[in-house]
């Protein structure tokens, strides 16, 4: 019996799935995150061929993979591990791109659509047919919209009160409850912190915009109006309103969902995405196993 495998490989965890050649699942194994960027590229792919290899299936039996890695778009990190699943796997049609596309075909398997996702990053990707189109995401290059810089805007609000630039309110009280006192005598740790903690603080800024804070409203008003550019232009491109599927922690806030739809030039069909990328990355094996 001929299989396909799809990965889903994150910079925190590792998932690959077992289906046979209609897509149906059949196991799932998780493994250590695989982030080329974070833990380099050999321990990179030693992690994906863990986790592969915990589906216990001969790989003569397996007829398509899909891998998409977060980080492989840097360097040549996707060439690299296509080649690698081609030694691993020869009888079998495989390919390895950006995690973006296990994310969009969790979404659409099928159909046309956009995925946002608004997680630590934000990015938008649009599938139309077989075609994957990006949309803003660029790094340290267009950065809004995402639970880093959400957070970093709520620290940064922090500090503006206490050297009186802004009034304390809500927002203040529960970023300074989160730091553990005044900010600024933490500003050496905040500095040396991490995207992820940094993002960590946005959770700060609904709480407080829940609570009616004027400085918590700004912060998303101006951060969202960023992802309802990214479906605008999405729409653009698609000639009308196109489904999207928000996904990420940030996209999953109703409010932050409202927030949105308050920049869009279209009446977009907005949902959240509910299944696991690794069951899109399982769909687009299916597709390189049929695709001519």
């Amino acid at each position: 019996m001929k299989y396909i495998i799809g990965v889903d490989g994150g910079g925190t965890k590792t998932a690959a799935a077992l289906a046979d050649i209609n897509g149906n699942v059949i196991k799932t194994v998780y493994g250590a995150g695989c982030n080329p960027n974070d833990i380099g590229f050999e321990n990179s792919m030693n992690n994906i061929f863990s986790a592969v290899q915990a589906l216990n299936t001969d790989k003569d039996d397996i007829a398509a993979i899909f891998c998409g890695i977060a980080g492989i778009t840097a360097a040549d990190y996707s060439q690299k591990a296509g080649v690698r699943l081609k030694e691993m796997f020869p009888n079998a049609k495989s390919e390895a791109l950006h995690d973006g596309i296990n994310v969009i075909y969790s979404a659409f398997p099928k159909s046309d659509g956009a995925i946002v996702i608004c997680g630590t990053g934000s990015s938008c990707f649009m599938k139309m047919g077989r075609e994957i189109i990006r949309i803003g995401g660029y790094g340290k290059f267009d950065c809004a919209g995402n639970g880093y810089e959400i957070g970093k805007s709520a620290v940064a609000h922090a500090l503006r009160c206490v050297d009186g630039r802004d009034e304390k309110g809500m927002l203040y009280a529960l970023v300074t409850e989160k730091i553990g006192g005044d900010p600024l005598k933490k500003l050496t740790d905040l500095i040396a912190a991490d995207k992820k903690h940094i993002a960590s603080f946005a959770k700060t800024v609904f709480e407080a915009y829940e609570k009616g804070d004027m400085h918590a409203a700004w912060i998303l008003e101006n951060q969202l109006e960023y992802i309802g550019g990214l479906i605008n232009r999405a729409c653009e491109i698609y000639g009308g309103p196109v489904p999207v599927c928000l996904a990420g922690g940030i996209g999953t806030q109703s409010a932050a969902i409202d927030i949105i739809r308050k920049y869009l030039i279209h009446s977009v069909p907005l949902s959240v995405i509910e299944t696991e990328p690794v069951y899109g990355a399982v769909a687009k094996a299916k597709e390189i196993l049929t695709a001519e």
